[in-house]
């Protein structure tokens, strides 16, 4: 490659496009035909489950897996050809991949003196990169020495240390406890920003996706499902796959009715309900499956909406979650906010439910 592409690749905040990338171990399908633009300085976030695809294509970008079809570019240069220490790219493990053996400051200058840098040039940057995760005083101190959110931060210190044109993030909070992980997210959200770094973060955790993603790209059985901000994945999912996936939703099974002006009607037993226009168009009388998130729904005691009663309401600090069973024998969940003194209705009570609002009820072709 010539050097000057070579540069351009080592830019912070470099945009990574990745075009029809496709991937198979043997026959089993791994990755069909995934494309994505990522502009420089964002952070996306590859979410789904286990075997959807992602740690895959995370490995593909940074060159440890040659795809079976597709391209990979760094700021509109082809990297499919380079080896993945020639790509300008930083990781951060699972594990974080500590030298055991080495002080903090010694971690985060090793890729500098690998490339054989000048020794005052890594002096300078292990010293930047200390007081951007907040280390400094630690420098001296070796891995074991460290918590769990000390070790997090040195490896991402040493991932940008040599500035990487994108930053590969591989489940990095797996290995914290609940209580830190959200520390953690939000530090690693502020050393992205300030070192503004083009960052792909692969997660199985919707909230973590949700709380640090600019977009998130949800992917299913090697697809894209939706690339979108977070707030447009929960608020208007694309698909059943990611409304039932990302947060949680009630699955209520309907006919289709009609839709007109961005609304539509499901008929659920009898009781027509407002949702918003199908994504995909569906002929009225068609089986349908309505989701509507607890919080989406109303509970009231008169009006038209599905009946049902209450099976068990749990107060869950600053919210209260209640089962109803309707009369058609469906589980609904509903989630409000709680006021100081307030009480989960009892057992038995006679509910009606009501949806919130048609744009917070999505309205899908059921599950093949």
């Amino acid at each position: 490659m010539p050097q000057d592409a070579a540069s351009r690749l080592a830019t912070s905040g470099a945009a990574l496009t990745i075009e029809r990338v496709a991937h198979r171990y043997g026959n089993a399908v791994a990755l069909e035909q995934i494309s994505l633009d990522v502009a420089g300085g964002e952070l996306v976030s590859l979410l789904g489950p286990s075997g959807c695809g992602k740690t895959t294509l995370l490995r593909i970008i940074g060159g440890f897996i040659e795809q079976s079809a597709g391209r990979v570019l760094i700021q509109n240069e082809p990297v499919d050809h380079l080896p993945a220490n020639k790509r300008t790219v930083g990781i951060v493990f699972q594990n974080y991949a500590l030298f055991p053996h080495m002080t903090v400051a010694r971690n985060i200058a090793y890729g500098h003196e690998a490339r054989r840098t000048p020794t005052a040039e890594v002096k300078a940057r292990v010293a930047e990169m200390l007081a951007l995760v907040r280390l400094d005083h630690l420098a001296d101190r070796l891995p074991g020495a460290l918590s769990g959110g000390q070790q997090q931060r040195v490896a991402l210190a040493r991932a940008l240390a040599v500035r990487p044109s994108i930053l590969l993030l591989d489940e990095p909070f797996a290995a914290l406890d609940k209580n830190l992980r959200l520390d953690m997210q939000i530090e690693v959200k502020r050393i992205q920003r300030l070192s503004g770094t083009t960052t792909i973060l692969v997660t199985h955790d919707q909230e973590e996706a949700l709380s640090l993603s600019d977009r998130i790209a949800v992917l299913n059985q090697g697809r894209l499902e939706q690339l979108a901000p977070p707030t447009e994945v929960y608020d208007r999912p694309a698909s059943l796959f990611v409304n039932t996936f990302v947060g949680t939703a009630n699955v209520i099974p309907g006919t289709f009715v009609s839709a007109s002006g961005g609304i539509g009607i499901v008929d659920l037993g009898g009781i027509h309900i407002t949702t918003r226009a199908p994504i995909a168009p569906i002929t009225p009388g068609e089986a349908v499956v309505v989701c509507i998130r607890p919080e989406h729904l109303r509970i009231a005691t008169t009006g038209t909406g599905l009946q049902g009663t209450v099976e068990m309401g749990l107060p869950l600090g600053a919210t209260i979650v209640h089962e109803i069973r309707t009369t058609t024998g469906l589980s609904i969940k509903t989630a409000e906010p709680r006021a100081t003194g307030t009480e989960p209705r009892l057992p038995g009570t006679a509910v009606t439910l009501i949806p919130t609002q048609p744009e917070a009820v999505g309205v899908f072709r059921p599950a093949a």
